[in-house]
C-alpha cells in the first residue's frame, strides 16, 4: 500500500472545505492560495537557510517582482546576507 510519508511528504494538518478555502487543524479558515504561498515560503526559507523571524511585515506586504532569468547565485548570496 502506498503511504505519502514514505516519499517524504508532510502529513496534512487540515483539509479543504471547498474550492479556494482551507480549514487548518485548529479550525481557522484560510484562503487556499495564501496557504500554498505560505508553504512555499517556508520551504524556500529552509532551503536557503533564511530566518523568517527577521523578515519585517513590509517585506511581506510589498513583495518585489523579479524576472526569472535574473535570479542567480548572486541573488541567493544576497538573501543569505539578510541573516
Amino acid at each position: 500500500m502506498w503511504e505519502p510519508k514514505s516519499f517524504g511528504h508532510a502529513s496534512r494538518t487540515g483539509k479543504r472545505v471547498n474550492r479556494g478555502l482551507y480549514r487548518s487543524a485548529i479550525g481557522k479558515l484560510i484562503n487556499a492560495d495564501t496557504n500554498g504561498a505560505g508553504n512555499i515560503i517556508k520551504k524556500v526559507a529552509t532551503q536557503l537557510s533564511l530566518d523568517l523571524a527577521k523578515v519585517g511585515r513590509e517585506v511581506l506586504m510589498l513583495p518585489q517582482r523579479y524576472k526569472l532569468d535574473d535570479i542567480t547565485r548572486k541573488y541567493r548570496k544576497q538573501c543569505i546576507a539578510w541573516q
